[in-house]
């Protein structure tokens, strides 16, 4: 099983075209039931 990690900090990733806090809270915020996809295997994208 691939294993993924997110680690969110100080935005030290920014510049390298990492999220920051913000911008991934506004995407689970306005996150939509037809933007995740169960896979037979119960795992989702």
């Amino acid at each position: 099983m691939k294993s993924i990690s997110l680690i969110i900090g100080s935005g030290f990733s920014v510049p390298d075209g990492m999220r920051t806090v913000g911008q991934i809270n506004d995407l689970l915020i306005n996150l939509k039931e037809n933007d995740i996809y169960i896979q037979s295997d119960m795992t989702f994208i």
